[in-house]
């Protein structure tokens, strides 16, 4: 019995000295300090643009915050659109195996996230995502440009390409902080 104990117990700490090793540093990489100037609660008028051309503003509110130990940003998102109430979340990191930033949109339009990579250069995020399946279209990609502006706002632009066809303008607008 003493020698089974002593076994366990030599199994245990050696299990858990090789456990510590391989653990990841919980510490978010340097790269995910540039997310920080989208960080606070912000409003904007987002120009919408649908495939016909017309164009139509929706109101947006975005509440955004460093998550799970400064690690993520997570940008919550409200608008209307055509009198429907559409909320969404994204979460973005930057990834130091890849060396690029990563993103996951979510909203109550579907169940899967748009998955995204992107880089940040001169104040600058864009993201483009993999090919997401849409209703009624096929697939589509997404490129989304998050951008510092001088005067403390940022500019959110999302467009996007299906069919292989050219890159088109969805929604454009500034955010202004409100707090």
């Amino acid at each position: 019995m003493k020698r089974t104990v002593l076994t366990l117990l030599a199994a245990f700490a050696a299990f858990s000295a090789v456990a510590q090793e391989g653990m990841m540093d919980p510490t978010p990489p340097k790269e995910v300090a540039n997310l920080q100037f989208m960080v606070g609660k912000w409003e904007a008028t987002l120009k919408m643009f649908d495939p016909s051309g017309a164009v139509s503003e929706s109101k947006a509110t975005a509440d955004n915050r460093m998550v799970m130990g400064g690690r993520f940003l997570q940008i919550t998102q409200k608008m209307s659109f055509e009198g429907m109430e559409i909320e969404g979340m994204m979460l973005t990191t930057y990834d130091a195996e890849t060396g690029k930033y990563v993103a996951w949109w979510y909203d109550q339009l579907g169940a899967r996230p748009v998955e995204s990579e992107g880089t940040y250069s001169d104040g600058k995020f864009v993201f483009v995502s993999k090919p997401y399946s849409m209703p009624g279209m096929g697939e589509a990609t997404f490129r989304s440009t998050f951008e510092r502006l001088p005067d403390g706002r940022f500019r959110f632009l999302l467009e996007m390409k299906a069919g292989g066809g050219d890159w088109t303008t969805m929604m454009d607008g500034a955010f202004k902080r409100v707090s």
